[in-house]
């Protein structure tokens, strides 16, 4: 299994010099590749002539991507089509703390930000870009050198010598966070507005970003902005998500109990389902406890969700 002690976000802005925005993307997540890892462990161990962050390398990628765009790959060492790169000051990589404001001191969250002039990558016409990655370890300014960290596929910019590209990258360190699509845990195909506290106007900023699952929202970074939901209220929605899908449960001495509902069970007194079951097979105190381990879901999911939700449905996950 693919273990990835990073993840990351990025945002671009590509405006005419001095002047007014010809676009501004959304914050969205990228690739973080297996060299990185493997960089990660270098800097750990302290290899010689090794660093961190280097190089920002943008690429042209393929035009057939124009129509369809393929998704990076974990095992990607380089861009499809590097035609330019620019080192990174270390000043332009800064801290950043909980609440996503910057802090001289170490924190597990990094930002970058770069400014790239249109004169610096062509002279005159226009380059097309459609891919970009940060390169570290012993990367110089040569093309396709050093450890890959990211690989982003986006949408085609054409570059001029007029335009400015200004793109900042945040980067948090989670210390073992299965990437996206290894996690298939209990609720992952709920609607995300299941989530206790969404409500209709934070569904809605949900819905605008791609995010439609319970699923999809715990694969966020809850410290970078998204629509107008506060980032305090964002973290908090974040939590709940993962209380959902990290829920451990051992369920198979109460499969007489499938046909109840979470809500129904967890309001029920335990010697009294008991008494109606007449089983052998489980205790008063048993059932108690199985009723502990779901109270979070009451944390986690609205009522209306609960009430939809069979014992078995979690039996099945």
């Amino acid at each position: 299994m693919q273990i990835n002690l990073l993840q990351g976000s990025f945002q671009d802005v590509l405006s005419h010099k001095g002047g007014s925005h010809i676009l501004k993307s959304p914050w969205q997540s990228n690739r973080i590749v297996r060299q990185c890892n493997t960089l990660l462990s270098m800097l750990m161990k302290g290899h010689e002539e090794t660093k961190g962050i280097l190089y920002l390398a943008m690429g042209e990628g393929e035009t057939s991507w124009d129509v369809t765009r393929p998704v990076p790959l974990l095992t990607d060492t380089q861009l499809t089509n590097e035609v330019y790169r620019k080192p990174i000051p270390v000043d332009q990589i800064i801290y950043l703390n909980n609440d996503g404001e910057p802090v001289e001191y170490p924190t597990s969250f990094l930002s970058i930000t770069m400014e790239v002039q249109g004169e610096e990558v062509v002279t005159n016409g226009s380059q097309p870009l459609r891919e970009f990655g940060l390169f570290g370890g012993n990367a110089t300014d040569q093309a396709n050198s050093g450890y890959m960290i990211n690989h982003v596929m986006h949408e085609r910019y054409d570059l001029t010598p007029v335009l400015t590209l200004n793109r900042e990258l945040r980067l948090t360190f989670v210390g073992g966070g299965a990437p996206r699509e290894e996690i298939t845990g209990f609720g992952a195909a709920f609607p995300v507005l299941s989530i206790d506290g969404v409500g209709k106007g934070y569904g809605d900023d949900f819905d605008a970003e791609g995010i439609h699952t319970i699923g999809d929202l715990i694969n966020i970074d809850p410290l970078l902005p998204l629509g107008g939901i506060p980032l305090v209220k964002l973290r908090e929605l974040h939590a709940k998500a993962r209380l959902v899908m990290t829920l451990k449960v051992t369920l198979s001495p109460f499969a007489q109990l499938s046909y109840y509902t979470i809500s129904n069970l967890l309001i029920q007194h335990p010697e009294r389902i008991v008494s109606e079951m007449e089983s052998p097979d489980f205790t008063a105190e048993m059932l108690a406890q199985l009723q502990e381990e779901l109270a979070l879901l009451q944390v986690a999911l609205d009522d209306a969700r609960l009430q939809k939700v069979l014992l078995g449905d979690l039996m099945d996950t």
